[in-house]
């Protein structure tokens, strides 16, 4: 099988429909026990909301 091989729509209807509450309640239980902040900074220059001149110190360790 190649890796490019394109697949076909049905596959989609093969996955259940998502429980949104369950997925809530997954979500708040696990953001009530975390304690650090996430920043998402967004790399698509060409919207509206574009800043310049910010510094931006990222860390992996």
């Amino acid at each position: 099988m190649s890796i490019n091989e394109p697949l076909s729509a049905e596959v989609i209807t093969t996955y259940q429909d998502v429980d949104e509450t369950k997925v809530n309640a997954l979500l708040e239980k696990e953001l009530a026990a975390f304690d650090r902040k996430i920043v998402v900074l967004d790399d698509d220059p060409t919207g509206v909301q574009t800043v310049h001149g910010v510094s931006v110190f990222t860390d992996w360790s």
